[in-house]
């Protein structure tokens, strides 16, 4: 219903709940393919963003989840103004990457 409605700016997308019910059961490659709809739905969500990052990694699937750390780290001003564990993750696995991605849109053929 809400791919179709929209949400409230307070509600997780149910989209992205799903996928990350799917993340805690260890699928991954399911769990991604929910990200990335979430992520056309609702934009630059900081947990879809790290989430997909993150099971994008767990699918191996590197390129695609450097796309989703750069884009968490463009929307939050590369972390200028938090220390939240996710940024230091996602600055870490950007800097130790040797796959270079300019964007998401490169990856929007999936």
């Amino acid at each position: 219903m809400q791919d179709r409605f929209g949400q409230a700016e307070v509600d997780i997308p149910a989209r992205e709940m799903y996928a990350d019910m799917l993340l805690a059961d260890n699928r991954p490659a399911e769990a991604l393919v929910q990200y990335r709809t979430a992520l056309k739905l609702s934009p630059n969500r900081f947990n879809s963003l790290y989430n997909a990052g993150r099971v994008a990694e767990a699918a191996r699937s590197p390129a695609e989840a450097l796309a989703f750390y750069q884009q968490l780290l463009k929307v939050t001003n590369d972390g200028a103004h938090t220390q939240r564990p996710e940024i230091i993750y996602a600055r870490n696995f950007i800097r130790h990457s040797d796959v270079h991605v300019r964007d998401l849109s490169s990856l929007s053929t999936r």
